[in-house]
């Protein structure tokens, strides 16, 4: 054993009591059990040159390169603080420069192909990862008393025992989400998805992953991918990182840098319109309320807007793109006076999909997902 297990009981409570997630805990033990593999030497014992061997032989990406020598690190410096070691055999190990990544978001049409045929359980998983930005761990750990559907607005609170990090969130839940966890079968307790083998608990997040993933193969996509969606989806609509950062559960804003990456490449990442033009940020972006085009002027339709007429979304008080909900009866009185106007249009890039029914529940019959 690379390391005496003991010892290793030892170390994994340290990091419990740090706080560091059961999945994080996880990691280090097949990161130490992986490292004492290739050392040949009980870690304990390994020296500098041990340590140098071993992180030139790393065949991996750099990114993987920094994550084994961290944990390497972590362990070296906890045992050399309980004096297992007489020093860190880590110190002048050398990493390459963070690569950063970016983000692969499914494609709209094959999300709405995908959502379209999914069993009604897969479904339901589906729509937390597109539409509220949910991991799979997220998805496996939500409870009932989470899914706050009757608040206004209503919300998503992503506990700290539930997510990535521990960095607790809440997420705004748009009239879709909710239409579409009511048509799923909210428990009236308990986990939202609950395991069908028996046993007591929430299901896996592998378990959850492999439900989507197969049946996401078709399209070559993944349930991470649609998460990757709707933080991308989000920041091309607020431009503002900051809320991306606390949908997305996002402990270091570096990391929702990446999903800046498209709205730069379709050119909305330059200068804002001003705050009347815009919708205020307080207003929940995942509401259902989206206008497609940021660089229009106020509510300017777009081509694709033309066809969410029929399924405009939530109508809540409130203010989209500097339009108050209310003032819409006396607007439409103006247009009817001076001919075509340009009128706010409630699209729903993160709402309801465009071209559904008005009831999008029904998208597919209730009963062809009966037998799933």
């Amino acid at each position: 054993m690379s390391v005496p297990a003991p010892v290793l009981a030892s170390h994994l409570e340290y990091l419990r009591q740090l706080g560091r997630a059961e999945g994080s805990i996880y990691a280090r033990r097949r990161a130490l059990a992986r490292m004492g593999i290739l050392i040949g030497v009980p870690l304990l014992e390994a020296s500098r040159s041990d340590l140098a061997r071993w992180r030139a032989g790393l065949d991996v990406t750099g990114n993987t390169v920094r994550s084994y020598v961290a944990h390497a690190r972590c362990f070296y410096r906890w045992a050399a603080a309980e004096q297992l070691v007489g020093s860190d055999p880590t110190a002048g190990l050398l990493v390459p420069r963070k690569i950063r990544g970016l983000p692969r978001p499914i494609a709209e049409r094959d999300l709405l192909a995908a959502l379209a045929t999914a069993p009604g359980r897969i479904r339901g998983m589906l729509v937390l990862a597109g539409w509220a930005g949910f991991r799979a761990c997220e998805i496996a750990f939500l409870r009932r008393d989470r899914v706050l559907d009757h608040a206004t607005p209503p919300v998503l609170v992503v506990a700290a025992d539930a997510t990535k990090g521990g960095q607790a969130h809440i997420v705004p839940a748009s009239q879709f989400v909710v239409a579409e966890l009511r048509a799923a079968g909210l428990p009236r307790a308990g986990y939202v998805f609950r395991r069908r083998d028996g046993r007591p608990g929430p299901n896996t997040p592998a378990k959850i992953s492999h439900l989507a993933n197969e049946h996401l193969i078709q399209w070559d996509a993944t349930l991470h991918m649609l998460r990757h969606r709707f933080l991308t989806a989000l920041y091309q609509d607020t431009l503002d990182l900051r809320l991306t950062q606390e949908y997305a559960g996002h402990a270091d804003p570096a990391s929702t840098a990446i999903y800046t990456a498209f709205a730069s490449a379709r050119g909305v990442a330059g200068p804002r319109l001003p705050a009347a033009a815009r919708r205020p940020r307080e207003f929940p972006a995942a509401s259902g309320l989206r206008a497609r085009n940021p660089d229009a002027a106020v509510g300017e339709p777009t081509a694709a807007d033309l066809g969410d007429r029929a399924c405009p979304g939530p109508r809540r008080p409130g203010r989209v793109r500097g339009v108050r909900l209310g003032d819409l009866p006396r607007l439409r009185r103006l247009r009817l006076q001076a001919g075509p106007a340009r009128l706010p249009v409630l699209a729903s890039g993160l709402g309801r999909p465009p071209g559904c029914p008005a009831r999008w529940p029904g998208f597919i019959s209730r009963e062809t997902e009966k037998g799933a």
